[in-house]
């Protein structure tokens, strides 16, 4: 009878070879403010997932994929260059004019 318990059990273990936490990675790129048409302010993060990418000749990282949320971790999705609106509540919307924004 073996002693391992399913408590002993790594967090991070993989079906496969190589685990998901091994294969995307999240990273906050930047930020910036947006207002509603009230002149409330929000600051909206920018998060990329960086994924794997391999060709037959090398293995690289690259972005895939941008995420946007608020300081207290609310959906924001892009409705165009400039203009916001959060996920769960699509009356909220806001805007910017920072040329950096996505």
């Amino acid at each position: 009878m073996s002693s391992f318990r399913k408590d002993d059990e790594p967090e991070n273990r993989s079906a496969g070879p190589i685990s998901e936490r091994e294969k995307m990675h999240l990273e906050c790129i930047g930020s910036f403010n947006a207002y509603t048409q009230e002149g409330e302010s929000y600051t909206i993060d920018i998060f990329t997932h960086f994924a794997n990418v391999h060709d037959r000749e090398r293995v690289r990282v690259e972005p895939s994929r941008i995420v946007l949320t608020t300081k207290d971790g609310r959906a924001v999705d892009r409705v165009a260059q400039g203009e916001y609106r959060l996920q769960d509540s699509h009356e909220i919307s806001f805007s910017t004019d920072d040329p950096n924004a996505p």
